[in-house]
């Protein structure tokens, strides 16, 4: 048990968590588990596949449950209409509820600005923006929780184009 657990309890509380095989989204999960929350570890597999990450989910759902808590994987796509809303869904069903939701899931193209392709654009405004308007409202919708917490935080996940510099 971490000092700030004896304040910070999340004990009984359930979090999804998007984004959360990688980066800043692995760590809000393992700190969330640390706090006593069971945790819904939301990823996208095509994503940790081309990140080079394929067992990603995995690892960071293990790690999740062997602080004590329960957890459980929710793939799904946010660049896909319903992504979101479907992320949300799967949490529910496996963990009987959302009480806290953290956006943590982004895309980022490495190229520069006036080179980004239609569809580049068009991926990042589907997986920043438009995924995350309709999940927050999913989950204040779709829980059986009274107030679910929804929270916004950023991660800078890099997808690698052609024409991107290492």
């Amino acid at each position: 048990m971490s000092l700030t657990s004896k304040w910070f309890s999340m004990a009984g509380r359930r979090a999804l968590i998007t984004g959360a095989s990688m980066s800043i989204g692995r760590s809000i999960a393992l700190g969330f588990a640390d706090h006593g929350a069971s945790v819904a570890v939301h990823h996208s597999a095509d994503a940790d596949a081309k990140a080079g990450l394929p067992d990603a989910a995995r690892a960071t759902l293990d790690d999740v449950r062997a602080r004590g808590v329960d957890g459980c994987l929710v793939e799904s796509d946010l660049a896909v209409e319903g992504g979101g809303r479907h992320a949300v869904e799967l949490a529910i069903e496996r963990l009987g509820a959302v009480d806290v939701l953290v956006v943590c899931a982004s895309i980022q193209f490495r190229t520069p600005f006036l080179q980004l392709t239609p569809e580049q654009i068009e991926k990042q405004l589907a997986v920043n923006f438009r995924a995350t308007a309709r999940r927050g409202p999913s989950v204040l919708v779709l829980s059986p929780r009274q107030s679910p917490t929804v929270t916004r935080s950023r991660s800078r996940r890099t997808v690698r184009s052609p024409c991107s510099r290492t």
